[in-house]
């Protein structure tokens, strides 16, 4: 979860009213894979600092499981600790070159 804030309005910012869509690759298109789950609760890390926005981290809790696909899979946590030299991907919609990608990228 990326930048989220909590505000006194839990109506507009709570966790209902998000919702979480799995199966996604490009933002204006569907291709019938996506499934859309509710969140349940947001627990936002204690060290977030938003003047620098450093430890941008959430952990989203949803009302259901997801069912796990070929489209849809856990993200898989190293057992031991990792070197620098360790092959590590993210994906994202993100900022590339001041364009925002509307296709998820694998860097």
């Amino acid at each position: 979860m990326h930048c989220y804030f909590l505000s006194s309005d839990s109506s507009s910012s709570g966790p209902g009213s998000f919702t979480v869509v799995t199966g996604e690759h490009d933002l204006h298109s569907s291709s019938g894979r996506e499934r859309r789950y509710n969140v349940e609760q947001i627990s936002i890390y204690p060290y977030w600092n938003t003047a620098t926005i450093s430890a941008d981290a959430a952990l989203i809790k949803l009302t259901e499981d997801i069912e796990y696909d070929a489209y849809r899979k856990p993200v898989c946590m190293p057992e031991t600790d990792t070197s620098e030299s360790t092959v590590c991907y993210n994906t994202g919609w993100g900022n590339t070159q001041g364009l925002y990608s509307t296709v998820l990228y694998r860097i």
